[in-house]
């Protein structure tokens, strides 16, 4: 106990700050999680003004149809990582592999020698066509739209996190709490960006109900933390929070 009786203050505790404790390391990972977070964001928005371009001319031009047949047919489901649809096909003129977003019709009554229609665009097989049924390969302009907006909301999560949590300990640091609320209310949705982004990943075009009702709720999820964090800062302005030492990620 470190004794300040002489000023008149009260005696402070001589407490041993262990390496954790220290606010410079937390400072330094926050701002880097945000600036890579951010940085996918941007490359996520980029490609997908570029696919979203392709995907105009997409529509406007003619497509090849090449007939084929299936060599080979993968299927890798698998709950920690992403699964794989993967169909190897022998066209007239070379072979090639093509992958699918998701699970599909086409792949889970394909067979070795079945006949399939490609249908390709700038030398890529976009589609694959059987039996009546037409499912999109992940070269398709529709399929990589959305799968550069899902990237984009990965790193839209991660850099909202990384700031928030850099401005919510700054602030808690220098013992002005008053924004705490709007820091904890985009802390929030941080992780619901983070959570649309992995459903529209694992399924881009959306044709799962889950996907629809968990990328809708995620909206509401944003839109209603955001408000609620404003109604917390104008209410903490009015009655202003005792300040104390203390630390957001002790």
């Amino acid at each position: 106990m470190t004794s300040n009786e002489g000023d008149g203050r009260p005696p402070i505790p001589n407490v041993s700050v262990t390496w954790w404790q220290r606010a410079g390391w937390k400072f330094w990972t926050l701002q880097i999680v945000g600036l890579i977070g951010w940085a996918v964001f941007v490359a996520g928005i980029v490609a997908a003004v570029q696919n979203e371009r392709d995907l105009g001319t997409y529509r406007a031009e003619p497509h090849q149809q090449i007939t084929a047949t299936v060599t080979k047919i993968l299927i890798r489901e698998q709950l920690a990582r992403p699964s794989s649809y993967e169909l190897t096909v022998t066209a007239t003129d070379d072979v090639s592999r093509i992958e699918f977003p998701r699970d599909n019709s086409i792949i889970r009554r394909a067979w070795s020698g079945m006949p399939v229609t490609l249908e390709r665009w700038h030398r890529k097989t976009v589609a694959v066509n059987s039996s009546g049924a037409r499912v999109l390969t992940t070269e398709a302009p529709a399929v990589a739209l959305c799968l550069s907006l899902g990237y984009a909301l990965g790193g839209a999560g991660f850099g909202l996190a990384g700031s928030t949590l850099w401005f919510l300990e700054r602030d808690r640091t220098r013992y002005a709490p008053h924004r705490e609320a709007i820091c904890l209310a985009l802390a929030f949705d941080a992780v619901v960006l983070l959570a649309a982004a992995i459903l529209l990943l694992r399924d881009p075009l959306r044709e799962s109900w889950f996907t629809r009702w968990g990328l809708s709720m995620s909206s509401a999820a944003c839109v209603a933390s955001v408000g609620i964090g404003l109604w917390r800062y104008h209410r903490s302005q009015r009655n202003p929070p005792g300040h104390g030492a203390h630390s957001a990620v002790r």
